[in-house]
């Protein structure tokens, strides 16, 4: 599939302890937070310490994306002053200060392929634990509602598959969004060394396409096929492979998709109507959506320049709700409606120059001659599922609810920062 496709060296069994415990830590961090480990963030920070203590090896300088970063977390500071319910806001400033210490700490740490592969093997298999616990979970649900006599399976989607608290079922699909890039990193770089290891590891981004086809959810289906088409579009636009080619990557990916639905249909029926039909509940929750970005709108406009304040939309969407069809207001279900309503304009000019730095960034690495092939391809991912994340969330406010999914997205920019993409070491690595 590549042009001048390197044959990178196997990884060595022998790689040193502290660049294993180096890549571990990230995938400990995220781990930590979606189970509930209270004492993640010490550890964080005590590895940050370490890391600036020890010393990276090699020379690490600041680029424009850890200036963005750095301006969206100090924004936060600020806007504490001016937020209209500080005890929300303090709780997703000290979010946000945690994913600056995880950027900073793989930007230092994270200085060759294999780390960084560990780190994505590490989250695909986190990643395929939860579309296994899925795709079981809604088999045995769907069961024990059909045999109580409901046939539609779409009145009763939401609770087909259990998610732990504090996260419900759109946020939790979040998560195998943004879990998909690292599944497919993995692909890319045993493409390189073992095709056998390639092939298998096929299996992760099935299962979990597989998990969210099965949530019967518009949006996330749509953000599989975002994820698909954007990788094979960077590829094609960067020269990492022939047009032919990627029209026939491109086919064959949403091949897969297809054929997966139609599996899913043979085994549960009823999928396929979810994704073909428009269900009661469908409209009433479209409907629902645009009065509430009409009211994020009015509230945005009573607080132009610092917003509401970080976490609080709901709040103030639910305490000035003046019409009987929108329902209960529980988010903005719009991610940019989000950011201005609670950050105001201030605050949307942070986090659009942090976007805009990445994409500039991106864009002028992936020109360049010196970087290999596989190494853009694996950077490619990242960007595809930050871009299928963002696709969701335009009709799904979910990013920045909770410390994991906001964690993995900052994981992603990271990796994209990361130098292990761009510099080619001479020791082949």
């Amino acid at each position: 599939m590549l042009n001048n496709v390197p044959d990178p060296k196997p990884a060595s069994l022998g790689y040193p302890l502290a660049e294993i415990a180096s890549a571990v830590a990230v995938p400990g961090v995220v781990l930590g937070y979606y189970f509930g480990v209270d004492f993640i963030a010490i550890w964080l920070s005590l590895c940050v310490v370490a890391a600036v203590a020890l010393g990276a090896r090699g020379k690490t300088q600041m680029n424009p994306v850890d200036w963005g970063v750095l301006l969206v977390t100090t924004y936060e500071i600020p806007s504490l002053l001016f937020s209209q319910y500080r005890a929300n806001s303090t709780f997703f400033a000290w979010t946000m200060a945690v994913s600056a210490l995880l950027y900073y700490f793989i930007r230092l740490t994270l200085r060759t392929p294999r780390q960084v592969v560990i780190v994505s093997g590490a989250l695909a298999a986190f990643g395929a634990f939860l579309a296994w616990s899925a795709v079981s979970q809604f088999g045995a649900n769907l069961e024990r509602f059909q045999s109580a006599g409901f046939i539609e399976m779409v009145p009763f989607r939401s609770v087909l598959i259990h998610v732990p608290a504090p996260f419900v079922l759109g946020e939790w699909l979040t998560l195998l969004i943004l879990l998909l890039p690292f599944a497919g990193v993995v692909i890319v770089y045993f493409w390189s060394t073992h095709r056998v290891l390639a092939v298998l590891s096929f299996a992760v981004p099935v299962a979990l396409t597989a998990a969210m086809i099965l949530s019967c959810s518009r949006a996330v289906f749509w953000s599989v096929v975002v994820f698909l088409v954007s990788l094979c579009s960077l590829a094609l636009i960067y020269k990492l492979t022939r047009i032919r080619t990627a029209l026939i990557a491109t086919v064959s990916a949403i091949a897969c998709v297809a054929i997966l639905i139609v599996s899913a249909e043979l085994i549960y029926p009823g999928v396929l109507d979810a994704y073909a039909k428009r269900d009661v509940s469908q409209v009433r929750s479209m409907a629902g959506r645009v009065s509430i970005w009409k009211r994020s709108r009015a509230l945005f406009e009573a607080h132009p320049l610092w917003g509401v304040g970080s976490a609080n939309a709901a709040l103030f969407l639910t305490s000035t709700s003046t019409d009987d069809d929108s329902g209960f207001a529980s988010r903005t279900f719009s991610l940019p409606v989000q950011v201005l309503a609670e950050k105001g304009a201030v605050g949307a000019s942070c986090y659009l120059a942090l976007l805009v730095l990445l994409t500039m960034q991106f864009h002028r690495r992936m020109r360049s001659s010196v970087v290999e092939s596989w190494r853009k391809l694996a950077a490619a991912c990242f960007a595809s599922g930050i871009a299928a994340a963002v696709f969701r969330d335009l009709t799904y406010s979910s990013l920045l609810e909770h410390a994991p999914t906001t964690l993995l997205l900052v994981t992603l920019i990271a990796m994209l920062s990361s130098d292990a993409w761009w510099i080619i070491c001479e020791s082949g690595q």
